[in-house]
């Protein structure tokens, strides 16, 4: 069953919106493309008037090979297409392919729409050579926007005007690295290099460029630019392996000969050198590495004694349509290393900061790319509209917080905890403080600041069981405290270490605190007492105290629209993070448990990488519902899940599956329950920027509160939200896209609602980039993947303990 936007939200009334936020204009780096004709028609209704109509042409051929290439054999005809592109493109223009046939936005002349067969001979792949056949097909018209009807036809021109525009870059020597239509040039290269503690060099480069994408609107094709950058290592896997030998397992690759296709290496192979042959299913006959790599690419492997990187790739099986993995040999000389930890970047960052544009840089390089793209497109198909940038935001007003006793209104995205929080479930009593011995006049001083903040805060105070521990060796440590609590038959409410540790160290304690003796903890660095703001650092580190132990610091004022509603509303965040345990993904999932969304469920599950089954989420969020019961003595009627960590093209099959799955686990907690849904992909890494355009023609960040809604289709909705104020650098819009939604909420509401919850996260007093919900399941992942490696922390799953 393919779901679709089954109730598309209303839009409020200009007297509700005017209540809510005020409308603004802004800059975007999104420009119109120039690719319509005018069609003549006459209404039948006024005779006498013209109607002129908008539409997107393109004509289809259709492709036959000689000798004939398989159906399920794409990277064949991919090859054949590319070897034999200028041929083509002499007879049709710019073209698309998909499957046996070609797509291009040119009108082609009346002798090639006659002529039978246009043939293209003697395109060599390889040994063989093949022929090629194309004859047009048919002329298609689609009317803007049309989009509910012919969405295929509208993906091949997207895909038509990619081709367009990667040719005009790469015809001005400007070179694409990665998947994601990001072109650097390259006669602009930083050369740097830094040297670790062991003498080892890395040598990088620092690209610049721009990355665009096309988009569609109800009404016109668009495209985005913006300005990226990029660091890449100049160093070899076989240089790393020398310095470090088996330490590269398990780090990233990147290899130029493919378009910087990134491996991750899974193994050294000893046994295997270049020499060595292997099957080549192109020529179904044995050939060495170094052989396949002249004959394929032209390049010369200069050492041969070198061992081989193990990796692995999907493929997809043509007729079961499965993926399978398998391994891949890799060259060490010819891979170049990825990545930089937080010190090399710390090295690094006086150069980097040179590639930071502030707003009014990174606008202007918007606007002159979109020209010099114009300017070079326009003896082609398309052209580009470089005044047609501006849109229509509303600037949301900001909720208020609510404390035991007053009002917070935030200034500019941020506000100061003053005042007593909301509700006090545990107090500053029953608690232990391990410490140093060294740092025993420390420990007194930080007893007495904390005691102050506590009070202040309305909370009780107790004095805490004291435990002084070197902090030399975790594993004595953690011995020592297994033996008190079990002797003692004690174990506290929370515990509170303070002391100069290392990562380790820190990974092993937390460990046993969240695994094995299921206590909230919480760590204080010596660093923190020698600040000039220690008090208010210690107020925070208090806060967050009481936030992991189930306590309610503040409220966040809500939606008209769902105060005055009589239904319980649950929010469900869900992370799918990148970094894996064990080749198994980490999917996070956290589900609010009361009306005031201030208490959660978290759980995790670990899944392999493609596995489609989904019975762990659903028991999960069946957890999550029947928690809310329990502790709302009510059902939750209506749920807003916002989803993170698929790429865009994984969206749409996987929202189906998961909203399908999830509404057939509702279907079997009780009869007759079937609460509203909506469903939000959420997306922090896209390249759509917004400009505030002030007095003096002078280009800033936006307003935190800003959102900008544009048109897409009738089956998506799409916001983009600024949530946080940004004074450094340009700030990036969160975008949300509603797909799936059943609700009675209007489009208003939705933003209002999203940007409210960015307030509700506890370890921050101001906004986040996206809802609370979704921010402490990206915490979680990160949290079991850096300490835990381990998804069973018990009873500790009811609180906020990875904070």
């Amino acid at each position: 069953m393919k779901l679709t936007l089954s109730k598309r939200p209303q839009k409020s009334s200009s007297q509700d919106l005017q209540r809510i936020c005020k409308i603004s204009h802004v800059l975007t780096n999104t420009f119109n493309f120039k690719i319509q004709e005018q069609v003549q028609s006459q209404d039948s209704k006024y005779s006498n008037d013209i109607v002129l109509q908008s539409k997107i042409t393109y004509f289809q051929y259709d492709v036959e090979f000689q000798p004939e290439v398989s159906d399920d054999d794409r990277q064949l005809r991919y090859r054949i297409f590319k070897q034999a592109k200028r041929d083509i493109e002499r007879f049709i223009g710019k073209f698309g392919f998909s499957g046996k046939s070609l797509y291009s936005l040119v009108k082609p002349n009346k002798k090639n729409m006659d002529q039978e067969y246009l043939t293209i001979d003697s395109i060599a792949i390889g040994e063989q050579k093949y022929s090629m056949r194309i004859k047009f097909l048919k002329r298609v018209e689609i009317p803007s926007g049309d989009q509910t009807e012919d969405q295929l036809s509208q993906n091949k021109i997207n895909q038509i005007l990619n081709i367009i525009i990667k040719d005009i870059l790469r015809k001005e020597n400007y070179i694409e690295i990665g998947k994601n239509s990001k072109f650097f040039q390259d006669t602009d290269i930083q050369q740097s290099q830094i040297t670790l503690p062991n003498n080892y060099t890395i040598q990088f480069q620092i690209y610049k460029g721009l990355a665009f994408q096309i988009n569609q609107s109800l009404e016109k094709f668009q495209i985005t630019i913006d300005f990226a950058s990029r660091i890449m290592r100049k160093d070899s896997a076989l240089q790393y392996i020398r310095a470090f030998k088996k330490e590269i397992i398990g780090k990233f690759v990147v290899t130029a000969y493919n378009n910087y296709q990134r491996y991750e290496i899974t193994d050294l192979d000893n046994t295997k050198t270049p020499q060595s042959q292997f099957l080549w299913a192109q020529t179904n006959s044995l050939i060495s590495f170094f052989n396949y790599y002249y004959n394929k690419y032209r390049i010369r492997i200069k050492n041969l004694e070198q061992p081989l990187l193990v990796s692995f790739t999907k493929r997809r099986d043509p007729i079961t349509k499965q993926y399978t993995k398998q391994p891949i040999y890799l060259i060490p000389e010819l891979c170049q290393m990825t990545g930089l930890n937080s010190k090399e970047i710390k090295s690094i960052s006086q150069i980097t900061r040179k590639t930071q544009l502030i707003p009014q840089e990174r606008y202007e390089f918007s606007l002159q790319t979109c020209q010099f793209l114009s300017k070079k497109s326009s003896h082609e198909e398309v052209q580009i509209d470089i005044n047609e940038n501006q849109a229509k935001t509303f600037i949301l007003n900001p909720p208020s917080i609510i404390l035991k006793d007053s009002k917070i209104i935030p200034k500019q995205g941020n506000f100061d905890f003053k005042g007593q929080i909301v509700n006090c479930q545990t107090h500053f009593t029953d608690w232990l403080i391990i410490y140093s011995p060294k740092n025993e006049i420390q420990v007194k001083q930080l007893l007495g600041i904390f005691q102050d903040i506590v009070e202040q805060l309305g909370v009780k105070y107790e004095e805490p069981k004291l435990f002084p521990h070197p902090f030399m060796n975790p594993k004595d440590l953690i011995a020592k405290l297994d033996k008190y609590f079990i002797e003692t038959e004690y174990l506290p409410s929370f515990i509170v270490t303070f002391g100069d540790i290392n990562t380790v160290f820190y990974q092993q304690i937390k460990h046993f605190f969240c695994i094995l003796a299921q206590v909230e903890s919480q760590h204080v660095s010596p660093q923190s007492l020698n600040k000039n703001n220690t008090k208010k650092i210690c107020q925070n580190i208090v806060l967050q105290i009481l936030q992991k132990t189930g306590n309610q610091i503040w409220n966040v004022e809500m939606p008209q629209q769902i105060t005055s509603q009589t239904i319980n509303t649950m929010i469900i965040g869900i992370e799918t993070s990148m970094n894996r345990i064990k080749d198994q993904q980490i999917i996070s999932v956290v589900c609010s448990a009361n009306r005031n969304f201030s208490r959660y469920l978290s759980q995790v599950f670990l899944r392999k990488k493609g596995d489609k089954q989904l019975d762990q989420l659903q028991k999960i969020i069946n957890d999550g519902i029947l928690n809310y019961k329990q502790k709302v003595k009510q059902l939750p009627k209506q749920i807003i899940i916002y989803r993170q960590g698929l790429g865009e093209e994984e969206i749409e099959n996987s929202y189906q599956i998961e909203i399908e799955s999830i509404q057939n686990m509702i279907s079997n907690i009780c009869p007759n329950y079937c609460p509203k849904l909506a469903f939000f992909q959420v997306n922090k890494n896209n390249i759509q920027k917004i400009y505030h355009l002030r007095e003096n023609n002078i280009i800033s960040n936006p307003s935190p509160g800003t959102v900008f809604s544009p048109e897409i289709n009738q089956n998506k909705i799409q916001f983009y939200l600024v949530s946080q104020n940004c004074s450094s650098g340009v700030s990036i819009p969160t975008k949300y896209t509603l797909l799936y939604n059943s609700t009675d909420l209007s489009l208003e509401t939705f933003w209002q609602f999203t940007y409210y919850q960015t307030f509700n996260y506890y370890n921050l007093q101001g906004s986040i980039r996206v809802p609370a919900a979704l921010k402490y399941a990206e915490k979680l992942a990160k949290y079991v993947l850096d300490y835990l490696q381990d998804s069973d922390f018990g009873y500790l799953k009811n609180s906020l303990f990875y904070l």
